[in-house]
């Protein structure tokens, strides 16, 4: 399989420039397809964000069995694309799986020029550094690259510092999304209309194949 990292070269890298501080000094997160090496790795760090999070127990406080789900990375990569956030060192910050047309990772979006993102996972002792929010702007840069109308995703209720994130960015609640996935579990949907000119944070997302943007392999 190639390894494509956004789209186009097998060693491309998307890199989103001072989206995180830390001790005042801007940071550099990059967004990357992840290697099959990482898989194992990302799998747990899925899960432990989830955790951390509480989401991994049912509303009646009943085991979930989402987290083999999560940790299946392998799978999820070959249906669906699953890209990770790396520091300047390569070391991994947080994940997020894009769903692009034709695959079963598909929830909400049904029509070509929908793109939808599923499973942003940033673990508590990596967040605070422009992670999530740099795979946000790397589906929404993709999305726009293949000319998609709008980018739709399904949220928890209670994941509301990713909801916090997601209207800093543009997306607005769509109720006539919401759905069910499995008995007592409650998703709603968020949607960003991409018929607008991109707001400047988004044209920070650098990609060796637009033009006029800088490549990092």
């Amino acid at each position: 399989m190639s390894r494509l990292g956004f789209q186009g070269a097998e060693d491309e890298m998307v890199t989103v420039d001072e989206v995180g501080n830390d001790g005042g000094r801007a940071r550099r997160v990059s967004v990357r397809r992840v290697e099959p090496e990482e898989y194992e790795a990302v799998g747990e760090l899925t899960v432990v964000a989830y955790r951390a999070d509480g989401l991994l127990r049912g509303a009646d406080g009943s085991a979930d069995h989402y987290a083999p789900v999560l940790r299946d990375t392998a799978t999820r990569d070959a249906q669906a694309e699953v890209w990770v956030a790396v520091d300047d060192h390569d070391a991994l910050l947080g994940t997020v799986t894009w769903c692009p047309p034709g695959s079963p990772y598909r929830e909400i979006a049904h029509s070509p020029d929908e793109a939808e993102f599923r499973m942003l996972a940033v673990p508590p002792a990596l967040r605070r550094r422009g992670a999530a929010r740099a795979l946000v702007l790397a589906c929404i840069s993709r999305a726009r690259a293949e000319g998609m109308r709008t980018v739709l995703l399904s949220s928890l209720p209670q994941m509301t510092a990713a909801h916090g994130l997601y209207r800093d960015l543009g997306f607005l609640r769509a109720p006539d999304l919401d759905h069910h996935p499995i008995p007592l579990v409650d998703l709603w949907a968020f949607q960003l209309s991409l018929t607008s000119p991109a707001p400047i944070e988004s044209r920070s997302v650098q990609s060796r194949h637009s033009p006029g943007l800088e490549s990092h392999p």
